[in-house]
């Protein structure tokens, strides 16, 4: 009997420490540039980010996150976040502590908190 609730209590402890360490976690910082139609994007990231270009939109993975850029709106996981000038050119974005900084032509075109 005392075995048998040695064992449940390690048993718990694994599941425990092994939920834990399962947790993404953001290090190193990335750093892309990318072109396509015309259009550049330079991000700057906490942790990974993964950038596709393609000839209309660009498609932005950082740590959880997904960032849609066409040629008229961004989208933020799939929900309209902003509107892009007329004619934008050239993309900055900065994700760092959570907050993702988007401009456009040199000219900021949102600021958010980006919850994890």
């Amino acid at each position: 009997m005392k075995n048998k609730h040695l064992a449940i209590i390690i048993l718990a402890c694994c599941a425990l420490f092994a939920a834990a360490g399962c947790k993404p976690k953001a290090t190193g910082r990335s750093d892309i540039t990318a072109g396509s139609g015309g259009r550049d994007i330079h991000v700057n990231a906490d942790g990974g980010a993964f950038v596709q270009p393609q000839e209309n939109q660009f498609v932005v993975k950082v740590t959880g996150h997904e960032i849609v850029i066409d040629r008229e709106h961004v989208f933020v996981d799939k929900k309209e976040a902003a509107k892009v000038p007329a004619g934008a050119k050239k993309f900055e974005m900065n994700y760092t502590g959570g907050t993702l900084t988007l401009g456009a032509d040199g000219a900021e075109i949102l600021k958010t908190e980006l919850k994890k």
